[in-house]
């Protein structure tokens, strides 16, 4: 219900590629029952939810860095969001960095000023209903997962 920076629902063969995002609002991007989605070379500092994927198959997230210091980094997900249970299938993440530990807009306009205190972000995952399943995620930095349904696949240091 919450504002998005880019909302998509039931969409086919997605491809977001080499732009940043300020500021989102609840979300910078919320796919939902999206088919074959790519989302590569992002910058997204935000303060609420930097990416949530939910009741998506076949996404490819690479090449990102998510600043989101009150909520979670990049949040795959399973919900009833599109009517029915879905599940969210072979979702990969590859070489990108997840942080909550810099000011919204620090990380964007190069000065990467820090939080105080021990901010963090998170990789967590909602399946209270269809399930994750297939999911990898490897060659990330700041790696924090909150594991409910699959196992890390990443030497990070969470």
């Amino acid at each position: 219900m919450g504002n998005k920076a880019i909302a998509l629902k039931n969409c086919h063969n997605v491809i977001l590629r080499d732009f940043s995002i300020l500021e989102a609002g609840w979300f910078g991007i919320l796919a939902t029952g999206v088919d074959n989605l790519t989302i590569d070379n992002l910058k997204i500092d935000t303060n609420r939810d930097g990416m949530d994927i939910d009741c998506c198959r076949n996404v490819r997230v690479s090449n990102c860095t998510v600043n989101s210091p009150y909520d979670d980094g990049i949040c795959p997900k399973s919900s009833y969001a599109l009517g029915y249970a879905r599940p969210t299938e072979n979702l990969t993440i590859t070489n990108c960095f997840v942080t909550g530990s810099y000011e919204v807009g620090s990380v964007l306009n190069g000065t990467w000023k820090r939080m105080p205190d021990a901010f963090f972000t998170r990789w967590q995952t909602g399946a209270s209903n269809a399930g994750l399943s297939q999911m990898a995620a490897s060659e990330c930095d700041n790696f924090k997962l909150r594991l409910r349904t699959f196992t890390r696949v990443c030497s990070g240091n969470g």
